[in-house]
């Protein structure tokens, strides 16, 4: 009988136990599990010559996909990015696009920084149907493949500068013009355009030299530049070789009446490191923390907030990238490769950018977005056009190195 009891008793208390332990775990209840986090998978210039457009544009990627979390997710899921370094080459940010979607097995991808790396990482994502949205690859050769699943943010490079060899650079005088640029992709495509648009408006074309990239001299260039006499010094150089260039061209006393480059002077180290010396510099103009749309002024003011300094243009190419990117998903209504394509294909909206976004639907080339100019001035990039947008009258001739 007492065994009997006994063995009742532990049996009592056994279940005790686990009905206690099924009321802690919520056994018998209705579980909610949370939907599996968002993958969106992307390479970076975050070592190399281009780390520092490439930090901006990870941070910007970021930043969206903050605001997005905070807004309940895209589809109701949390977005998370898994981003790898490409060490500014080309053919790594290939490898890791092949990496992030047959081995990490991400849902969505979104470009890397530049046009080398977004040409050869298109291969990829192309490969494998993965629509891909390039925010900041302005080659043409890129949208000339016959590719379906690739999208530009970045306006037509066929307009960059167009206003100063136009009527602007008509008024200012600049009518000899020398094109130099180095051999990276997008500085050699900048050049392409200038040198087409300098034909189609007559000017005479002086100097037309291209210089190794990350060069360590340039004291030959100088010599010819200074023997061409341009009015216009009209280039393709990445922040090194800019500083390098703007250097030497004082050293050498080579002063055009005006100098612009692209992408370097879009840099705010391109000033902390000259200073006056880059007074009157103008570079492209796609967005600037001093234009005045109220979506610019919220985006200036979440950058600072989180991370205490003020973004660039770099920092702009990567919130848009990921606001179309939440709208292309929202407008397909589920991560599916065809359904995102059309979508992207369809959109028209306003970006922080200059114009609406809109795609040539057989290229994925932008059609919509537009190019101005901004320029130096006391240490702050200016927009000096077009004229609906200008900050600031265009300084249109550079005064004597020695008088800044």
């Amino acid at each position: 009988m007492n065994g009997t009891r006994n063995h009742s008793r532990r049996k009592v208390v056994l279940a005790s136990g686990l009905g206690a332990a099924a009321a802690f775990l919520g056994i018998g209840k209705p579980v909610h599990a949370q939907p599996r986090p968002l993958k969106i998978g992307a390479s970076l210039s975050l070592t190399g010559t281009l780390a520092q457009s490439g930090e901006k544009n990870k941070r910007g990627y970021e930043l969206w996909a903050e605001d997005v979390n905070s807004r309940g997710g895209l589809l109701g899921r949390k977005v998370e990015f898994l981003i790898f370094d490409d060490r500014s080459d080309a053919g790594t940010s290939a490898r890791l696009y092949e990496k992030l979607i047959t081995e990490d097995k991400v849902d969505l991808v979104i470009g890397p920084y530049g046009s080398a790396a977004s040409f050869a990482a298109t291969a990829v994502t192309e490969k494998y149907g993965y629509p891909m949205l390039l925010p900041s690859a302005a080659s043409e050769a890129i949208f000339s493949r016959g590719y379906k699943n690739i999208f530009q943010l970045f306006p037509p490079i066929a307009t960059i500068f167009e206003p100063l060899l136009g009527e602007v650079g008509t008024q200012a005088g600049y009518r000899r013009v020398a094109i130099i640029h180095s051999t990276d992709l997008y500085t050699k495509s900048a050049a392409s355009a200038v040198e087409a648009l300098a034909r189609k408006n007559s000017r005479e074309i002086v100097l037309n030299e291209e210089f190794p990239l990350d060069a360590s001299d340039l004291s030959s260039l100088m010599l010819k530049l200074r023997a061409a006499r341009p009015d216009i010094v009209i280039g393709g150089a990445h922040l090194p070789d800019s500083m390098l260039m703007l250097r030497q061209m004082k050293e050498a006393q080579v002063l055009p009446k005006a100098i612009a480059l692209t992408p370097g002077p879009l840099k705010n180290d391109f000033w902390q490191a000259l200073q006056v010396d880059a007074q009157g510099v103008m570079a492209d103009y796609l967005w600037e923390p001093v234009d005045q749309k109220p979506a610019s002024k919220a985006f200036v003011a979440k950058w600072k907030a989180a991370y205490k300094d003020e973004p660039d243009v770099q920092s702009a190419f990567g919130w848009v990238g990921g606001q179309l990117l939440e709208a292309a998903v929202k407008a397909a209504g589920a991560i599916d490769n065809a359904k995102i394509r059309d979508a992207f294909l369809g959109l028209q909206t306003p970006t922080l950018l200059p114009g609406t976004f809109k795609l040539d639907p057989a290229t994925g080339r932008q059609i919509g977005q537009t190019l101005g100019v901004v320029q130096w001035q006391a240490g702050k990039r200016q927009i000096v056009a077009p004229a609906s947008l200008a900050t600031a009258p265009m300084i249109t001739t550079l005064p004597p190195w020695d008088k800044r």
